[in-house]
């Protein structure tokens, strides 16, 4: 017999919500990778919840160059 966990949905979005916040600090970024492994394992897992994940792990590449008020600008490939 296999033994399946499964977290509500809620719960779910708030764990996800949680490591990937948890990603912007160095001292917690080993653990909150492996909470989100095992969060993309869940049946249950929402399309928002991916989408989170992903911007977590791949944030907005840096501007290319700055221009003459001091704004950033951005190739048109990264928005």
């Amino acid at each position: 017999m296999k033994h399946e966990t499964r977290l509500p949905n809620l719960p779910v979005g708030v764990l996800t919500r949680f490591y990937c916040n948890k990603l912007e600090d160095l001292a917690t970024i080993i653990p909150a990778l492996k909470g989100l492994s095992y969060l993309v394992k869940l049946p249950n897992l929402q399309s928002t919840d991916v989408k989170d994940i992903l911007n977590a792990y791949v944030p907005y590449p840096p501007p290319i160059f700055m221009d003459f008020n001091d704004e950033p600008v951005y190739s048109p490939m990264s928005r």
